[in-house]
């Protein structure tokens, strides 16, 4: 059981009540690390919600999975692209509170991921603790089309960013000062309404639900935020590591026993200072000083 929940304003009156008999403290965060928990928990919700609504495909490599017919046809008369679109870059931002920005870029080929294509990116252009998705944006984009040229890889028919269009002005931004927009087309997908931007027009494209285009696009969105999310989790479980094998006391050997029992972030912080005093028989003072890291 654990010791705190964090939730919404929208279900703390209806969990306050169930929660406070079984002595479990519930907190309804306005600002800070928690209430970017609530924020990114919102999202993926939204996003699983959305990918069952639609049914969507799962990222595969193989074309029987995912029976994918004439994507590529489809998109460039849609958005009256110059070339058809064969290969996709999709690009998302994850951090937390502005903490550990990172970006991520995939890879799409005929309707199917190529994860030999994807690419992750510590993003220096904002400050720690700031937060500025557009310009997180702008530096993946001309970092990854950089790289293209570095490693002699061909740039991508179309670059799909996840956002409105403050993101698509940024990634556009980087395709100019790089000469390239003759050859990358570029498009935006905004959450929750769906909307896709385009270049020049400020006017968002709202395409039926079931369009296999959508439905392609919002695949490609959800697999750069995972990868995103992967990989700003994996950043944050070294530097928590690190913090925990400063602890006088702690080791080597407590730090990995603590992971193989709880295995997850959340589900250490969530833990009794009684269940963390067990592990490695660490004992209480150093349990109590241990569950006052795990929770700053």
């Amino acid at each position: 059981m654990p010791t705190e929940v964090v939730v919404s304003s929208e279900l703390a009156d209806f969990l306050l009540p169930v929660l406070e008999k079984m002595s479990v403290k519930v907190t309804v965060p306005k600002r800070g690390e928690k209430k970017s928990w609530i924020d990114l928990a919102e999202r993926n919700a939204e996003l699983a919600v959305m990918r069952l609504a639609s049914q969507k495909y799962t990222c595969s490599d193989s074309k029987k999975d995912n029976q994918v017919v004439n994507l590529s046809d489809q998109i460039q008369e849609l958005f009256d692209f110059a070339h058809p679109i064969v290969t996709v870059f999709g690009f998302d931002i994850s951090h937390l509170s502005g903490v550990d920005i990172v970006a991520s870029s995939v890879c799409f080929r005929d309707g199917l991921c190529d994860k030999a294509g994807y690419r992750k990116f510590n993003i220096r252009s904002v400050a720690s603790g700031e937060s500025h998705d557009p310009l997180s944006i702008y530096e993946a984009v001309k970092r990854r089309l950089m790289l293209c040229d570095k490693d002699s890889e061909p740039l991508p028919d179309l670059i799909l960013v996840d956002g409105g269009l403050g993101q698509l002005r940024f990634a556009q931004r980087a395709l100019e000062e790089l000469n390239v927009q003759g050859q990358v087309s570029l498009l935006s997908l905004a959450k929750r309404e769906e909307l896709i931007y385009q270049v020049g027009s400020s006017d968002g494209i709202r395409l039926s639900r079931r369009h296999d285009v959508l439905r392609y696009f919002q695949q490609i969105r959800d697999e750069s935020h995972r990868f995103a999310n992967t990989f700003q989790n994996s950043k944050r479980r070294r530097k928590l590591k690190s913090v925990l094998l400063s602890i006088e006391g702690l080791g080597v050997k407590r730090v990995n026993a603590l992971y193989q029992k709880y295995k997850t972030l959340d589900n250490m912080m969530n833990a009794s200072v009684e269940d963390l005093a067990k592990i490695g028989n660490m004992g209480m003072n150093l349990a109590q000083k241990l569950q006052g890291i795990l929770r700053e």
